[in-house]
């Protein structure tokens, strides 16, 4: 059951959003937090986690 609109129609309207506009939700996950991985390169020699 979805409360409001899916990101797809978020993404497919003809409206403005503003920060302020947008609550995100989580949803449920079936695999454990320590199989996240943050990992981001964002350049060939800088990476963040």
């Amino acid at each position: 059951m979805a409360d409001g609109m899916t990101a797809s129609e978020v993404f497919h309207s003809h409206s403005s959003l503003t920060y302020d506009d947008l609550i995100i939700m989580p949803g449920f996950i079936d695999f454990g937090v320590q199989d996240v991985k943050l990992h981001t390169q964002l350049t060939r020699e800088i990476a963040i986690q």
